[in-house]
């Protein structure tokens, strides 16, 4: 419910965040990235194009900004069976970013 309601806010911009910036989140991500009707399989791009690394623009001063698309996944992808992969590759960059 909480993507729904604040979908509607509209989107805001991080222009003065200069920190780090991970994107994750399911490729078949209906409420994000879908455009057809609920039920149909959605597509959120590749870590370069699409609704999902188009959000870099949300950080126009970010000191780096990444994109991972959990595959097979959804919205709630913590709770698919890739998301011991896609927790641990997100508890890796956060490991990384605290020891640069």
């Amino acid at each position: 419910m909480g993507e729904i309601t604040t979908a509607r806010a509209g989107l805001t911009f991080a222009q003065d965040y200069r920190g780090d910036v991970l994107v994750a989140d399911g490729v078949h991500d209906l409420v994000f990235c879908g455009t057809k009707p609920i039920g149909s399989l959605s597509e959120c791009g590749t870590t370069t194009q699409g609704p999902l690394a188009n959000t870099r623009e949300q950080f126009p001063s970010a000191k780096s900004f990444e994109v991972y698309i959990v595959p097979q996944a959804a919205s709630a992808w913590v709770k698919h069976y890739q998301a011991p992969e896609a927790i641990e590759y997100v508890m890796d960059w956060l490991d990384d970013k605290v020891n640069e």
